[in-house]
């Protein structure tokens, strides 16, 4: 069984007997007593797997899977749910080689059309941009950059179209 409290500021915490026999407690911030139930009643659903050693239910394992990145790693702290692995982010350089590598379907003459739009690519956004922060605007100034090395404008078009597809 699982309790909420809530604090002066409206903060919630639920507090939980865990698998080890010690008082757990989970410190969801400033929610509403309805969500702050619902995360309630997950995490009882989590501790009795736990305790039993039996798989969680379907609904709670889609959950587990929704949660934001914060909860997750609360609950994880506290032993319900195992932690999360995080990725390294995608950096462009590495990305860009790995991708020209592995490309065995083309010929070698377009891996080297390819090759030169990989190095504009680099020289303008750096080999260690991470790929999630490139945005439609550095796509616009990445074609300002093509246009200023003097490229014609279906060489400028034909590199934008590569790089799209990468």
């Amino acid at each position: 069984m699982a309790g909420i409290s809530r604090q002066k500021n409206g903060h919630r915490t639920i507090q939980f007997v865990g698998s080890d026999h010690r008082r757990r407690s989970i410190r969801l911030g400033k929610m509403s007593q309805r969500h702050a139930e619902a995360v309630k009643y997950r995490i009882e659903q989590l501790n009795a797997a736990k305790l039993t050693g039996h798989a969680m239910d379907s609904d709670t394992a889609r959950w587990v899977v929704d949660l934001p990145d914060s909860l997750a790693d609360k609950l994880a702290r506290v032993g319900l749910i195992p932690e999360r692995k995080q990725e390294a982010a995608a950096t462009l350089g590495p990305f860009l080689r790995d991708y020209i590598d592995h490309r065995i379907d083309v010929k070698p003459a377009t891996k080297e059309i390819w090759s030169q739009v990989v190095r504009n690519l680099v020289v303008f956004f750096g080999a260690e941009r991470e790929l999630t922060t490139v945005t439609e605007g550095d796509a616009d100034l990445f074609k300002m950059f093509l246009i200023q090395e003097g490229l014609a404008s279906s060489t400028v078009s034909k590199r934008l179209q590569f790089a799209r597809m990468f």
